[in-house]
């Protein structure tokens, strides 16, 4: 991580040095991405429906959490109570095991699809967004704009060229 870390440094320090030659020619902007969707309407009615979404996959999942966890508790007690045989003792421990694997699929399968439903419904938003950063950036003749919300992509921005605002005016917000 260190090393990514340094190399980006060193990287970033190159093409701003390699763009400074450029800066009379050149006009940059700058705007924090992560700021303006985390205020856009549509990203928050999107986050609540994955909410729900999540919340109704994870309730399915509950029903079978439950019954793992009643199988494993009888287990136990049969165990300590000696009521097993050792082969009946591995049987049902190989059945827990793969119940066990199946929850963790499940939550992997949850994480996919919610994953999945996240950019179907941010896809239209994010494209919404694009089109007004590159319409400000016609309009006001910015040969770059850069994002602040990422790590390493501006380590200095004259206020005067942050678009932000006339980006959320672009889109109503």
């Amino acid at each position: 991580m260190k090393q990514i870390f340094q190399k980006g440094l060193f990287a970033g320090f190159f093409l701003l040095a390699g763009l400074g030659s450029l800066t009379a020619q050149n006009k940059f902007g700058v705007l924090n991405a992560q700021a303006l969707l985390a205020e856009h309407p549509d990203i928050q009615a999107a986050d609540k429906q994955l909410e729900a979404y999540y919340n109704q996959l994870v309730e399915q999942g509950k029903q079978k959490a439950a019954a793992f966890e009643k199988a494993y508790v009888e287990f136990m007690q049969q165990m300590q109570a000696g009521e097993l045989a050792p082969a009946q003792a591995e049987q049902k421990q190989a059945e827990l095991t793969r119940q066990q694997q199946e929850l963790q699929a499940l939550q992997a399968e949850i994480a996919r699809k919610v994953e999945a439903r996240r950019q179907e419904l941010y896809a239209p938003v994010l494209e919404k967004v694009q089109e007004a950063i590159e319409a400000v950036g016609k309009e006001q003749g910015f040969t770059f704009i850069f994002d602040t919300s990422t790590y390493l992509a501006v380590l200095f921005a004259d206020e005067a060229t942050d678009v932000s605002a006339a980006v959320r005016a672009r889109l109503g917000l």
